[in-house]
């Protein structure tokens, strides 16, 4: 019996009467007594009114008394054939086993408060039986195991709540919400079940909010990236991209791209001072580059810099002398530091790399641009046919790398960059035109005057920009009809522009030589001039025995130019030269006095965060000379070689015309008479 029903087997014992249900008045005593021991027994107090230590003391206590405050004692009835002390020992034997029960159902009750509802929460049921209200009451008395009971309910209807939402999108949980939302005439029951959803919403909302890549990890355990081993850039990249799509499907409403723990282990990277500088920017830029999408490199940063701060102070607080103010700069600094990254991590890793290497990657960088320009955006796309001939990757992984390291490339060359890839485009260009592939010119339009002779040039500007437009969108996977569009309102816009900045240009020039000193000057020791009347024909104009331009009238009509070829260049050097003249002429050019701003122009363009690579200068696209302006919008890297020499021959060739004079024409060939034609053009 004590076995099996310890409560009445203590009851017999102690010499109290059984009640129909079983249940002895001693065992209900030790159950629901009002206070400990005699004093307890001797007020009366009723079941309930116990705390579950003072219960478990009764069950061990040997001097128990009845609720008429009498000692109570073995049955005689029904155990008359022990001894005192067989029975003694078999009392002790009973309580002992009543007190564990006691204990047990405590311990059963207290877990299932504690452990329920996050289980719930998380799988939907709980793995034990689940305590009943008279087990409340039995632990904790009538009234607070009552209310503690009806608490627990609420709280694992909330984990029910929990794991039917913790799956569910945003958008659903919101919906569920509202469905569940009593009316204004709403019963308390209903009042009670929107309750208990709110909480479920509110707990999963914020668990999604605090760290939202932790939880659909959680979600997705088999889908999710095992973060604690990622670490290359390129694991990083994938990383990121399954977590952010995640949370876009789930619908949050904070999207991040790293869960906490990663933050907190770049951050902590990233501020060790025990780590060289160089390094913990080149490591960082490195994941920062792999990550392509500038959004999500801000949120990045902001992360890294809400995770480093703490770590920040902590590395502080070894330093006693350390000021508020200095506190205040290296909070700066991390936040500069982490900004910069985000906002162009190629060039910060670039900046970051050994001197001897910069130059290398700018060559390439170029090299690169120039052949974006050149094949009018195919470059990518031709690179990336030609490495899957030899490659296991597909031509879509290929060209995507291809495309990184474009963009890459321009986010480290910055303005130089541009000038890179228009200077492709030049060469291209040149090579179309000299082809005759271009409409520039075509059907007679160059001598056509008048607002008929404009529009008819505009309209074959606008197709050929069309035209290239479309061919570029294609080459970038575009919209070839957006391209389209876009080049033909820059080719017909360009077109309204040049012509009508010559047109001023020529007036300007013209009221300032009707200004100037008509006086005749000497144009050089060699140079014949021509006779005063305008039926006579142009002169030549030679400078050091070559015949270098024309005289094509005073300086209100002005000169024409013609430059030449070094012998010693390169094919890549005679482009660059073409390219030159072609801006020049192109240009509104006069004979102008240079005046420089003391700092030179080099320091000015790398100070403006541009790059030049060796064997370039820095080259006024429009010379000085020749009214170009000295500001580092008007410059670009040039081939020393044929910066230096373009220079001298036209300063040698302008150096005795009047100031204000106009330059018509520039051209460019080899050094031979033969080459030059009898008559040039003074348009």
């Amino acid at each position: 019996m004590i076995a099996q029903d310890p409560k009445r087997a203590a009851e017999m014992l102690g010499g109290g009467s059984i009640a129909p249900d079983g249940m002895g008045e001693t065992v209900r005593m030790q159950l629901g007594a009002g206070s400990q021991g005699k004093e307890a027994a001797a007020k009366g107090d009723r079941v309930g009114k116990l705390s579950p230590d003072e219960r478990i003391e009764q069950a061990f206590d040997d001097n128990s008394t009845s609720p008429n405050g009498k000692t109570t004692g073995a049955s005689i009835d029904a155990i008359t054939y022990l001894s005192p002390g067989d029975v003694e020992a078999l009392r002790d034997q009973a309580n002992t086993a009543t007190a564990a029960q006691l204990i047990d159902a405590r311990a059963r009750v207290q877990l299932a408060e504690q452990n329920a509802p996050a289980v719930i929460a998380s799988t939907g049921k709980y793995p034990e039986k689940k305590p009943s209200e008279q087990d409340f009451v039995d632990i904790y008395g009538a009234e607070e195991g009552v209310e503690r009971f009806r608490a627990f309910n609420i709280t694992t209807d909330t984990g029910d709540a929990v794991f039917d939402m913790r799956r569910a999108p945003n958008q659903a949980i919101h919906a569920q919400l509202r469905d569940f939302e009593p009316g204004p005439n709403g019963s308390q029951e209903e009042q009670a079940r929107y309750e208990i959803k709110a909480g479920a919403a509110q707990l999963v909302l914020s668990a999604r909010r605090a760290d939202p890549v932790d939880y659909v990890s959680q979600m997705f355990p088999n889908r999710a990236p095992d973060w604690g081993n990622v670490s290359t850039p390129e694991d990083y990249k994938a990383a990121i991209t399954w977590a952010v799509a995640a949370q876009k499907q789930m619908g949050f409403d904070r999207i991040l791209p790293l869960p906490q723990s990663s933050a907190d282990g770049l951050a902590t990277k990233f501020i060790d001072p025990n780590v060289p500088w160089r390094q913990r920017v080149t490591d960082l830029s490195a994941i920062f580059l792999a990550v392509r999408d500038p959004g999500l490199r801000s949120d990045m940063a902001r992360q890294l810099f809400w995770s480093g701060l703490p770590r920040l102070h902590q590395n502080a607080a070894n330093e006693p002398k350390l000021t508020p103010a200095d506190m205040q700069a290296r909070e700066d600094a991390l936040a500069t530091g982490l900004l910069s990254i985000a906002h162009n991590p190629a060039r910060v890793q670039y900046d970051a790399m050994p001197l001897w290497l910069q130059p290398l990657v700018a060559a390439d960088d170029v090299a690169r641009l120039m052949a974006k320009g050149a094949t009018i955006g195919h470059a990518d796309k031709v690179s990336a046919g030609l490495n899957s001939l030899f490659s296991d990757k597909s031509y879509e992984e290929l060209l995507a790398a291809e495309r990184s390291a474009t963009e890459d490339a321009e986010a480290r060359a910055g303005s130089a960059g541009i000038a890179a890839e228009l200077l492709g485009a030049g060469v291209a260009g040149h090579g179309l035109s000299s082809a005759g592939i271009t409409l520039t010119g075509r059907f007679g339009t160059a001598a056509m005057e008048g607002l008929s002779g404009l529009a008819t040039r505009t309209a074959l500007a606008s197709g050929e920009g069309a035209l290239y437009g479309a061919a570029y969108a294609h080459g970038l996977d575009h919209d070839m009809l957006a391209g389209a569009g876009a080049g033909a309102l820059w080719g017909a816009g360009g077109n309204v522009l040049a012509e009508g900045l010559s047109a001023i240009g020529r007036q300007v020039s013209a009221r300032l030589a009707r200004g100037s000193d008509t006086a005749e000057t000497p144009i050089s020791a060699e140079t014949e001039v021509a006779g005063s009347t305008p039926t006579e024909a142009p002169e030549l104009l030679v400078v050091d025995g070559e015949v270098v331009g024309e005289i094509v009238g005073d300086s209100s009509v002005g000169y024409n130019l013609h430059l030449f070829y070094m012998p010693h260049w390169t094919d890549i050097q005679r482009v660059a030269a073409d390219l030159k003249v072609k801006i020049l002429t192109e240009s509104e050019t006069v004979v102008t006095r240079a005046v420089r701003i003391s700092e030179s122009a080099r320091k000015r363009f790398i100070a403006a965060g541009n790059k030049v690579a060796a064997g370039s200068h820095v080259d006024h696209t429009v010379d000085l000379q020749l009214g170009g302006a000295d500001h580092v919008s008007n410059m670009a890297p040039l081939d020393a070689s044929v910066n230096t020499s373009l220079g001298s021959q036209i300063h040698h060739q302008i150096k005795d015309l009047p100031l204000g004079t106009k330059i018509n024409k520039v051209t460019i060939g080899e050094r031979s008479v033969r080459d030059i034609p009898k008559k040039l053009s003074g348009g």
